[in-house]
Parts: C-alpha cells; sequence; structure tokens
C-alpha cells in the first residue's frame, strides 16, 4: 500500500491506495495500525469508491496528529475466503516520511553553563527527529556534540538541516565564564600560632584548595 499525497506535519488524515481492490467491509478502525516515534490510534476508516464491494482506496482518520519528522508505517490486516472456504489473513505495510516539522533542537552543557575561564565544557545537541541531519557549530564543529573551552564568555550556535535539503533550524547556548575574586586578610603574613581567619570569595560556590 501507498499513502498519497505524502502527508504533511500535523496531519490526522493519511490516504491510502492499495496495489489491488480490498472488499470495502473489510475497511474498519481495527485493521488499521499507524505506528512511528508517535502511535496514534485509528480512530476511523472510510472505503473511497466502492464498486461492486470492492476498493483499491480509504481513508483514515488518526488520534493525535503527527508532529515530528519521521519514518511511520502503516499496517492493514484483512482476511479472505478462498474457493475452499479456507480463510486466509493478509497483511500488508507501506511506508512514509513527514519532513516538513519544525525541529526543537535542545543543547545541554556538562558540567554546566557556568565555569571558570579556560576550563571545559560539552555541548550536546538533542532533536525530536528520526532523520538524518547535518550539523554545523559556529566554532566549525560538524558533530551533534562539541568540546569548548572558552576564556570568555561566549555564545555557541547550531545549525541543523536535513541531509536531503530544506530549511535549516538554529539554536544557541551561552557558556558563562566566572572569575573568582578572594578578599584577603588585613596582612598575608601570619605567625602558626595566629588564631585561624577566613577568606571572603566572590561569587558563591566552588571548592577550596591548598594547606591550612
Amino acid at each position: 500500500l501507498t499513502i498519497t499525497p505524502t502527508p504533511l506535519c500535523n496531519t490526522t488524515t493519511l490516504d491510502i491506495t492499495f496495489s489491488g481492490n480490498v472488499p470495502c467491509d473489510s475497511i474498519y478502525k481495527k485493521a488499521f495500525t499507524v505506528t512511528g516515534p508517535i502511535n496514534p490510534i485509528v480512530t476511523g476508516a472510510t472505503a473511497v469508491g466502492c464498486v461492486g464491494g470492492f476498493s483499491n482506496k480509504a481513508q483514515i482518520t488518526l488520534s493525535q496528529p503527527l508532529n515530528q519528522s519521521c519514518i511511520y508505517t502503516v499496517s492493514f490486516t484483512y482476511q479472505l475466503l478462498d474457493n475452499c472456504d479456507s480463510l486466509w489473513t493478509f497483511i500488508v505495510t507501506g511506508n512514509f516520511t513527514i519532513t516538513d516539522c519544525p525541529l526543537n533542537i535542545i543543547i545541554t552543557t556538562t558540567p554546566n553553563d557556568t565555569v571558570c575561564s579556560g576550563s571545559c565544557v560539552l555541548l550536546q545537541s538533542i532533536i525530536n527527529s528520526c532523520l538524518t541531519y547535518n550539523y554545523s557549530w559556529s566554532n566549525g564543529a560538524p558533530n551533534p556534540s562539541t568540546n569548548v573551552c572558552p576564556i570568555t564568555t561566549s555564545v555557541y550556535t547550531l545549525s541543523v538541516q536535513s541531509t536531503s535539503g530544506g530549511p535549516i533550524f538554529t539554536s544557541s547556548v551561552m557558556i558563562t565564564i566566572i572569575d573568582p575574586q578572594i578578599t584577603p586578610p588585613a596582612s598575608n603574613t601570619v605567625c602558626q600560632s595566629a588564631p585561624p581567619f577566613n577568606f571572603a570569595a566572590f561569587p558563591a560556590g566552588g571548592i577550596w584548595s591548598g594547606l591550612g
């Protein structure tokens, strides 16, 4: 079976053409399934253009829109009696690809998006699609992830485009560089027997190191 025309993003109706005629009474909602990243329930099925109880076309409706660019599969199960009254079950399938859904790009930062100058951060992208894409980061990296070690606060932008062409989607993330400051005691020369004293640091957080 084929699905024509190729569905667009957010469709809830599929037009199906079979390679041959099937009984019109075998076209009902429970005979169809649609699978993919979204698995909607088929809520309705109608034979189109029945002649003599047979048709090669059907239309089905779905419980939710197909809103992710991906490959989907339609399966149709029906039964026929042969001349000896034996019942035969047939399952036919067809695939279609939705390519025009907006791409939602999430960029994660590991360990986080605020670091000291020269520290490295792993930027990783997550997209809501199962298609194949080309990636291009503003630092020149061509992969879904990139490692950056900025010395000043910097913004990194990822551009993503399907390998088959189409629109370019972008997402950006800012890596903020902090400059820790330590307020020293009144004198930086003390006796070993002197009472303990505190250092003050800004901004808050971080890990102290050193003797004492």
